[in-house]
């Protein structure tokens, strides 16, 4: 949906900035043919026509007027800032569908638009991390994760237990081998929260499907620690991840992975409900457009339903 937007929009640019160009040299005419014209004027009876054509001159005008409009819009979309939706329940229960979100663009450098390499770096990607990237297998659909692992790094999935375990640094003999980082999870009373902004999220979830089961005794929010990066998670104890349908890396056995260079390893934080890394692999980091910022708008709707109304508490920074 995404694509047939853009590529409207870039048919949009293109067609005003033509009548952008030819008005411009319409009005270049008209200055550098004053004489000839008077000339003419003398000789045929030309008002009606005149009339005729300055009216089209005025439509190819006003269409034109909005190229320089539409052309920053665009610089600003490609290069800066991109609005995005948020479709579906995989990054509950941070993000919940019917999200307008905002993408920093440039936030880890300015890339090459036509191969996605980076020019000028300003941040490096760091673990735990919202970031927007076209997936991998279908370059025309975008994903929205949560950066879990980076180059170099060593992931251990426990399915059953739903723990991570990063092994840094795997494979850099010039440093520590191995520094084990073990996520615990801190489950939430949901009856005294000191958090604002998941207790806002917990009354926004109950409100998807009616409640249908996204949270209950089987699906808790907990808390996950990763580089003093604090994030809330959604977890289901009651569904168990098919191991047989991870994604499996040359030589090494099943749930378990070696990030290679420049490529970056993500999950949902709705563990049990995501299409993530585990599933498919690795992002290229050409394939990454920016990092998730900010909440400006949200719908009420349920997944894949029409909106029924805007839940204007959803707005603010993302986390």
């Amino acid at each position: 949906m995404n694509y047939i937007i853009l590529n409207f929009f870039s048919i949009l640019i293109f067609m005003t900035g033509i009548f952008w160009l030819y008005s411009k040299i319409i009005k270049l005419n008209n200055k550098n043919g004053d004489f000839n014209r008077n000339i003419e004027l003398q000789k045929q009876n030309y008002q009606l026509n005149q009339k005729k054509k300055c009216k089209i001159n005025n439509i190819f005008k006003s269409i034109g007027s909005l190229f320089p409009i539409l052309f920053i819009v665009c610089i600003i979309r490609c290069f800066f800032y991109e609005p995005f939706y948020i479709p579906s329940e995989s990054m509950l229960p941070n993000l919940l569908p019917g999200d307008y979100i905002i993408v920093k663009k440039f936030f880890y450098g300015i890339k090459n638009p036509f191969t996605g390499n980076i020019i000028i770096k300003y941040h490096d990607f760091k673990r735990g991390d919202i970031i927007v990237f076209k997936n991998p297998n279908n370059p025309y659909q975008n994903y929205i994760k949560r950066i879990i692992g980076i180059p170099g790094d060593k992931i251990i999935y426990d399915p059953i237990n739903k723990i991570i375990t990063i092994y840094e640094n795997y494979n850099n003999i010039n440093k520590r081998k191995i520094i084990f980082k073990h996520y615990v999870f801190n489950k939430y009373n949901t009856n005294a929260i000191e958090n604002t902004n998941i207790k806002k999220n917990i009354e926004d979830i109950k409100k998807i499907n009616n409640n249908c089961n996204i949270l209950n005794h089987h699906s808790m929010i907990y808390q996950e620690v990763l580089d003093n990066h604090k994030y809330n998670i959604l977890i289901s104890h009651k569904d168990k991840s098919n191991m047989q349908e991870y994604y499996k890396q040359k030589n090494q056995s099943s749930a378990i992975w070696i990030i290679p260079p420049k490529q970056y390893f993500v999950l949902g934080d709705n563990r049990d409900n995501s299409l993530d890394s585990r599933y498919w692999g690795f992002v290229p980091e050409k394939n990454i457009l920016g990092k998730a910022d900010y909440i400006w708008m949200n719908l009420e709707r349920n997944e894949n339903k029409w909106p029924i109304g805007i839940n204007l508490n959803r707005i603010g920074k993302i986390y």
